[in-house]
């Protein structure tokens, strides 16, 4: 079947840095109309990028596919596409998952108790997504403690070949049962001159946020992406839980969820039967 233009643009956009208001007129306009100025000169051919990617088993998700989920609903801040590559729906597992986050040196205590609740997550009836960052502390901690039992999400952050190339052998398991996502080809290195990590960033940061209808913080300090993410994600309406003081969990990482729990701004969860009770059913 041959590929739209539409997809064709989108599949190119995303070698670009993300530009809110370049991705409100994809959202608003579509991508076709407005890649086709900045194609001039460019040597970036979107077929054969859809090509390599296929096939070494990713797909391109964009908005209106039976694949994307609704609460990433064209709008400012929202991704203009997503790499995919697993065997899970993403529309599917997002609709009950947790998204799981905290600092990036947890105690081993947090450690523990994010291994314990993310595997009680994945294993419960009907199973729980989980959903976390590629990246060092809580996230990643989360992904090697569920992705072996049951269905997660993991997000690549940073560069993605680098991501591919370290935690191979997770994202593996990750994609056996649910799907590993990128914001950016991810077998295909930033053009030169591209690089724009904080704008990236805030790109994953908001598709998070997003994603799930809850959030978990286990261990954070009071400043950092995780705590950020937290405010992200309350600030959407999605429904933030934190690990409460005590529990064997430290007092240096623990000061981001004291201050979310008493801020009025995340509920306590302790259990994983605390989680799954307030999660949609379906």
């Amino acid at each position: 079947m041959p590929i739209s233009l539409e997809r064709r643009a989108r599949a190119a956009l995303t070698l670009l840095p993300p530009d809110r208001v370049r991705d409100t007129a994809v959202h608003t306009g579509g991508a076709d109309a407005v890649r086709r100025p900045l194609s001039a000169g460019s040597d970036v051919d979107p077929d054969d990028l859809l090509a390599a990617h296929t096939a070494a088993g990713w797909r391109l998700l964009c908005p209106g596919d039976d694949e994307w989920p609704a609460a990433l609903a064209p709008a400012r801040g929202m991704p203009i596409a997503l790499w995919a590559r697993g065997d899970g729906h993403l529309a599917a597992l997002t609709a009950r998952s947790v998204t799981v986050t905290g600092t990036r040196s947890p105690s081993a205590h947090g450690v523990d108790h994010a291994r314990r609740l993310t595997c009680g997550l994945v294993t419960a009836a009907p199973p729980v997504t989980v959903t976390a960052a590629v990246s060092a502390g809580i996230g990643l901690r989360a992904l090697v403690g569920a992705a072996p039992h049951g269905p997660t999400i993991a997000l690549l952050t940073s560069s993605a070949p680098a991501c591919l190339a370290r935690y191979g052998s997770l994202l593996g398991v990750v994609a056996s049962r649910g799907v590993v996502l990128s914001v950016t080809p991810p077998l295909a290195p930033a053009p030169p001159g591209t690089g724009e990590p904080g704008r990236r960033l805030a790109t994953r940061m908001t598709l998070l946020g997003a994603l799930s209808p809850a959030l978990l913080v286990v261990e954070a300090e009071t400043a950092g992406q995780a705590m950020t993410l937290a405010r992200a994600a309350h600030g959407r309406g999605r429904l933030v839980m934190a690990v409460p003081a005590g529990h064997r969990l430290t007092a240096r990482h623990h000061g981001g969820c004291h201050q979310l729990l008493h801020g009025g701004l995340a509920i306590p969860a302790v259990t994983v039967d605390d989680i799954t009770a307030r999660l949609p059913t379906g």
